[in-house]
């Protein structure tokens, strides 16, 4: 499930709900402390696509790949990356709080 939120500036906010995009996967994490939930790769992924496409009307979107176990974190920025009728171009993330909100950026 993804609800959409503010657009601006070449920027999406997204909301993975945790049954979306955070799954149980957990980080590693030292004994005593409270495991880091990570976005599951796939559907995290299906979620950067489904920005690109139907908000950004990103066209010739061949694939996105993002790297797996990313913890969701407030701040965290990490790229994932997209290939645009056959030419691979970075796409930001940053997460924002720790309920599996994202935003994408534009492709680069």
């Amino acid at each position: 499930m993804i609800r959409n939120g503010l657009a601006r500036c070449g920027v999406l906010l997204v909301t993975a709900a945790l049954a979306g995009c955070a799954g149980p996967s957990r980080g590693a994490t030292p004994p005593g402390t409270p495991p880091v939930p990570v976005f599951e790769q796939d559907r995290l992924e299906f979620a950067v696509r489904s920005v690109l496409v139907d908000k950004y009307e990103v066209t010739g979107l061949e694939m996105v790949r993002c790297p797996g176990r990313q913890p969701i974190e407030d701040a965290r920025v990490f790229s994932c990356l997209a290939v645009l009728s056959g030419q691979s171009k970075q796409v930001r993330v940053t997460v924002r709080g720790a309920s599996g909100t994202f935003e994408v950026d534009r492709p680069g």
